[in-house]
């Protein structure tokens, strides 16, 4: 059965006669008749009952009419999700992150590219550094988000901007009333730090580095956003990054910039050798990127 047989005997039964099947498909009408007859040769049943001049469907044409609405329907949902493909507004989006910007710096450009992309599906996790180069090697994902390079053959990464190490404190404390802070400030305070072996932790050490001063925190932690939230709850200080910073709630806490040369890279990676979809690219150049300008956050690394 051909497609374009079903598209006459359809245009037929919705105009009557081959007359107006014509006008509808803008062909003649004896190209019309033709391509009817061959239908009907191929099925092995008439489809219509001549006579007069004029068309009366046949049971069975009531009956393939039915189901010829399904596969239009079908065929113009296709054609619809061509479309939207065509347009980056359909298809599915895979990204993995570390949990620092999984947790507060991404749920916002997630909610705003779902609303505005409803056809879209999304998969997301927040995973390890080692699980999201896993994920991109695998295929299991289409890029990733972290705060330090991925290094790996067959991964690329981008530094998509870069962020300051911020001072994070309660509202109240001293250091608040300062426009930038020194390490030599956090001496004899209790602050949060990170493990080493973490991208986070490891920007803090070279930090210390950088000034010279001891780096001797009180408490060591996993996560950024659990530093926050100690801080918030009353110890005295945390250092974290600022995309996580500027996008959790500020109520009873402040953060200012520390005065140093380092800064925390925002990085983006993919399989070398892979091609973003358009939906994909839209989502990085479209809210990702303007996410990025909403915060204020310098656009070049």
């Amino acid at each position: 059965m051909k497609l374009r047989h079903l598209e006459v005997f359809r245009a037929v039964m919705s105009a009557g006669s081959t007359l107006g099947a014509s006008k509808i498909l803008l062909i003649s009408q004896p190209a019309v008749s033709n391509l009817l007859k061959q239908f009907e040769a191929q099925l092995g049943f008439p489809l219509f009952l001549r006579s007069g001049g004029r068309l009366r469907p046949t049971r069975e044409a009531h009956s393939l009419y039915e189901e010829s609405e399904k596969v239009f329907a079908a065929f113009a949902m296709a054609g619809n999700l061509a479309r939207d493909l065509r347009l980056g507004v359909a298809g599915t989006v895979r990204i993995v992150s570390n949990p620092s910007l999984g947790n507060t710096f991404l749920p916002p450009i997630l909610t705003r590219f779902k609303r505005e992309n409803p056809n879209a599906f999304v998969r997301f996790d927040t995973v390890s550094n080692d699980r999201v180069l896993a994920d991109l090697v695998s295929d299991a994902a289409d890029f990733g988000l972290t705060i330090c390079r991925l290094p790996h053959p067959v991964v690329e990464s981008t530094v998509l901007c870069s962020g300051q190490v911020m001072c994070v404190m309660r509202a109240d404390h001293p250091l608040a009333e300062k426009s930038h802070v020194l390490l030599s400030d956090m001496r004899g305070q209790m602050f949060v730090s990170y493990p080493q072996d973490t991208a986070i932790g490891s920007v803090m050490r070279d930090v210390f580095i950088e000034q010279e001063e001891r780096h001797a925190p009180n408490m060591e932690v996993r996560a950024v956003l659990t530093a926050v939230e100690l801080v918030r709850a009353g110890y005295d200080m945390a250092l974290v990054d600022e995309f996580t910073v500027r996008s959790i709630c500020s109520e009873g806490i402040a953060f200012r910039p520390l005065l140093t040369g380092r800064r925390v890279p925002l990085v983006l990676s993919m399989p070398r050798h892979a091609t973003l979809s358009k939906l994909s690219r839209n989502f990085i150049e479209l809210y990702l990127r303007a996410r990025i300008d909403e915060l204020g956050i310098r656009s070049q690394p």
